[in-house]
């Protein structure tokens, strides 16, 4: 049976490119196509209705709804797929759209359902004024720029808002209830309605010509249909104010245009950014422009209010209401700074309390880095003198040992037993020399920290008993096996209890507590006096340093205990008590 040679193909990057671009392509040649057919059917029903009939009243109104659901279901499509501020990017634009809708359902109640003419003003009209506002805070998000961006904080939207509700009731509810003027009202609301969209249209037109990724697409549909519908939206107020607008009308054309389009922009977006990158980081001015955007309409409320009470040239009724309404402003601004002053407050303290635990650390780690080279250099210096005193030592320690065992007088063999024992006690010496500056081999293997320290309490408990001192031990019920050396850790726990006697030997007395638990992973075991106190703890693992006095040691038993701890990847550390004494604490990462 043969076998048919498998082909294969390359793919070059551009057809790859292609490959992956046509779907989308194809995607968004489809959400077109429901722009168009939105225009068509709407230019078609728009020449075949009559003038304000109520057949055309409704498609226009039910349209709008309709197109503004569509694109509220597209903006929020992309809340599941996106993380962190992208996540938040498309939350915000879906609750402008929401609150748009919110607005336009009112309207088509009142024009639909009750078949009464929308009254100019409208009470609806500052639900639709604010949508705008979750559209700009969407901006400031920089979805862009990934994970890193400065995230807008609540803070800031909410002093955003609080600034745009206030300019809308400074400048537009005044005609609207306080002092009846229809012409000022239409002015005012279609002056700062535009300043809105104009913001939002700059924002986009901004990140779009900034960014370099899949972004920039999205951006471009975003800042075209802002645009469509910022040219819209005034000929249709234009028209509102003249009397000439009705529902269905070529004014909706525009405007049922662009929401179509930002539908097409939130639904096309899932497939365009399924693999976007981030693109680079924006410059600092860029990150913190909400901020201080919030922080200038802050400023700028008293301002506004010194404007009313000198040079609006008003009528009394209407700068007393502004008044009002600013000094009531100016305390929610202020409530809303001294609230985010003290998030930021709090926020700087933790910083500082986490950058000093760095520091501390960073001068721990490198302190234990200078006791390591100290270490290793010592070690290559000693090496070679103990293996160098080794050979003369037992040649010594061969000639006493035949001048012992010879014939001779009771006074020259009392001499070679006394030589005997210091070369002795001087190979002892060595042998530390040898054990410290040099790495064994260690067998390790499953050991219960436990059962070695009983070993080392039951071998210290007569030096304690002439020393007038007591060792207590409190072990942790089921403690956890480490991976050491028996002998090793033996031999450090033997040092650390006889440095403990020693210093209450001291004292004239006293409580060795010794104490085993488990903290972070790591089996913990402390020895605690109440001696005198340690003068130098930061020294007191450097070789040759001690404080006992001359003949008592050589400085050498700590130095082989960090070497040891240090070589099982665990940490031994010195500290005095509060009260009085010291404490040892080494520590051992768990099997």
């Amino acid at each position: 049976m043969s076998v048919a040679p498998v082909r294969q193909v390359e793919v070059r990057p551009a057809e790859a490119r292609q490959f992956v671009e046509r779907p989308f392509v194809g995607r968004t040649a489809w959400w077109g196509s429901v722009v168009a057919l939105v225009v068509l059917v709407h230019v078609a029903v728009s020449l075949s209705g009559r003038s304000s009939s109520f057949a055309l009243t409704t498609f226009g109104d039910v349209a709008e709804c309709t197109v503004l659901l569509f694109a509220l279901c597209a903006m929020f499509s992309n809340v599941r797929s996106n993380r962190g501020p992208a996540r938040l990017f498309w939350l915000l634009l879906g609750s402008g759209f929401g609150l748009w809708l919110a607005a336009q359902l009112a309207w088509t109640y009142l024009e639909v359902l009750r078949r009464v003419a929308v009254p100019n003003p409208f009470s609806g009209d500052i639900v639709l004024f604010i949508h705008i506002v979750p559209l700009v805070a969407a901006l400031a998000m920089q979805p862009d720029a990934g994970a890193g961006s400065r995230r807008f904080g609540v803070l800031d939207f909410m002093l955003l808002l609080v600034w745009w509700l206030y300019l809308y009731l400074v400048f537009v509810i005044p005609w609207q209830y306080v002092n009846v003027n229809l012409k000022a009202y239409g002015t005012n609301f279609d002056l700062l309605y535009l300043v809105e969209e104009i913001l939002f249209v700059v924002g986009v037109g901004i990140l779009w010509r900034r960014t370099s990724n899949a972004w920039r697409k999205v951006y471009a549909n975003l800042f075209f249909a802002g645009a469509l519908y910022t040219v819209g939206s005034y000929l249709a107020s234009e028209a509102i104010d003249r009397g000439t607008y009705f529902s269905g009308s070529f004014y909706d054309l525009p405007i049922d245009a662009s929401i179509a389009w930002f539908g097409v922009a939130g639904f096309a977006a899932r497939s365009l950014l399924a693999q976007a990158e981030p693109s680079e980081l924006p410059s600092g001015a860029m990150l913190f422009w909400p901020a201080r955007v919030a922080m200038l309409s802050v400023l700028s409320t008293p301002l506004v209010a010194c404007w009313i009470a000198f040079f609006s040239g008003t009528p009394p009724q209407v700068i007393k209401f502004r008044l009002l309404v600013s000094l009531l402003a100016i305390f929610l601004l202020a409530a809303l700074v001294f609230l985010k002053q003290s998030l930021l407050d709090r926020q700087l303290v933790n910083l500082l309390q986490r950058a000093n635990a760095s520091v501390e650390n960073l001068k721990r780690v490198q302190g234990q880095l200078v006791q390591t080279e100290k270490m290793a250099a010592l070690g290559q210096l000693v090496a070679g003198a103990a293996h160098e005193i080794n050979n003369p030592l037992a040649a010594i320690m061969g000639y006493a040992e035949l001048l012992k065992g010879a014939e001779l007088p009771e006074a020259p063999r009392s001499l070679a037993s006394k030589i005997i024992e210091q070369a002795r006690r001087t190979k002892s010496l060595v042998n530390d020399l040898l054990t410290f500056a040099q790495e064994h081999a260690t067998a390790r293997q499953p050991i219960h920290l436990d059962a070695v320290l009983n070993s080392a309490v039951k071998l210290r408990e007569p030096d304690a008993v002439a020393k007038n001192a007591y060792i207590e031990v409190r072990h942790k019920a089921d403690l956890p096996p480490v991976a050491a050396d028996g002998n090793q850790m033996l031999q450090v726990f033997l040092h650390l209890i006889a440095n403990g006697l020693d210093a209450l030997e001291e004292a004239g007395g006293g409580i060795l507590k010794v104490t085993t638990q488990v903290e972070n992973g790591n089996v913990v075991v402390e020895f605690r006096d109440n001696g005198t106190g340690i003068k130098q703890p930061d020294r007191i693992f450097d070789p040759f340093f001690t404080t006992k006095p001359v003949g008592k040691g050589a400085g050498l038993g700590l130095s082989v205990c960090y070497g040891i701890v240090q070589a099982h990847k665990g940490e031994i550390a010195c500290m005095n008590n509060p009260d009085s004494g010291a404490t040892f604490r080494v520590s051992l990462p768990l099997l």
